[in-house]
């Protein structure tokens, strides 16, 4: 094996789940639409670590909506989650 892939971080994946988790109960939303998150590199100096949660939501026939948590996985609290989503 050349170390094209590694190995998981199941922390991250966990994480990930968690958040999906929140965002379904905080918009009620149900399995037939489509949640992703991600970290991504932010440029923003206000980004803690350099580092940004983006959520993308589907509903199909629908717009995707994005929101984006500044931080990593560990900043998208459930307050976090219901400021970015607009839901306060």
């Amino acid at each position: 094996m050349l170390g094209f892939f590694k190995k998981p971080d199941l922390g991250k994946l966990e994480a990930g789940d968690r958040i999906k988790a929140d965002v379904r109960r905080i918009l009620s939303i149900d399995e037939d639409v489509t949640v992703s998150v991600n970290e991504i590199e932010c440029g923003d100096p206000a980004c803690p670590g350099g580092i940004e949660t983006v959520i993308l939501i589907r509903h199909k026939g629908q717009p995707m909506r994005a929101a984006k948590v500044p931080g990593g996985f560990e900043y998208a609290t459930p307050e976090a989650l219901q400021k970015a989503l607009g839901v306060v």
